[in-house]
């Protein structure tokens, strides 16, 4: 990502954190894009704070890290899964839909019984979330032809 749109993440990850009426007030980071001019600037034009990890210091945010690669490892099993169940329509380009999907479900359902999930967490509101909204990953889905809303008797579904 270019710095510009690294800004852009942050300012859209920000308006979202407003919307549950949060502030964000510091950020912990590595050297890398952080520590540009326009990323550091643009922190301090928002009355936000900064400090980064030392070099290679990576345990320095290992709550983080360890969030990413459990979040990478629940997003690669569900298109490996869907794959080896339909392996015609199931390509590494739905990678980002499995992502979207492995958060989604992490930050929706909470990890111990009787506690809150990290969207209520984040947001201090009580969600009741339902299972019912959750679909398995590369599931197929059909159109109903219109044909059919018209009448007409012919196949239900089209595979085509």
């Amino acid at each position: 990502m270019s710095t510009a749109e690294t800004l852009e993440a942050k300012h859209s990850f920000e308006s979202f954190a407003a919307t549950h009426k949060i502030k964000i007030s510091h950020y912990h980071a590595d050297n890398g894009r952080f520590a540009e001019y326009i990323w550091v600037l643009d922190t301090k034009k928002q009355g936000q704070g900064i400090s980064y990890c030392g070099v290679e210091a990576h345990f320095q945010n290992g709550t983080a890290k360890k969030a990413v690669r459990d979040l990478q490892d629940q997003a690669r099993t569900m298109p490996i899964h869907a794959h080896h169940r339909w392996p015609q329509a199931v390509t590494h380009h739905l990678w980002p839909y499995a992502i979207r999907m492995a958060n989604s479900a992490r930050n929706s359902v909470a990890t111990e019984f009787d506690q809150p999930s990290p969207l209520e967490l984040f947001s201090g509101v009580k969600i009741q979330n339902n299972i019912n909204h959750f679909h398995t990953f590369g599931c197929p889905v059909f159109a109903h032809e219109p044909k059919l809303r018209n009448g007409k008797k012919e196949l239900e579904w089209d595979y085509t």
